[in-house]
């Protein structure tokens, strides 16, 4: 069954798309943005911190499902 990891580690999605979804054996992240949790966007940031940012995003919905 296809589930929905919520979490306020992460920001919210950005209209109609999932920061993740799994069926409780794959977990799949796509569309990962330059966000931090409370909304602002990190798009002057240098490349090595927006990386940093979205790898964050995708280790938080991991813990979350």
């Amino acid at each position: 069954m296809k589930r929905i990891p919520d979490t306020d580690e992460t920001p919210a999605a950005v209209s109609a798309y999932s920061r993740a979804t799994t069926n409780g054996s794959i977990l799949v992240t796509a569309g990962q943005s330059l966000h931090i949790p409370d909304g602002e966007l990190l798009g002057d940031d240098p490349a090595e911190e927006q990386t940093r940012r979205c790898l964050q995003n995708v280790e938080a919905s991991a813990a979350a499902e």
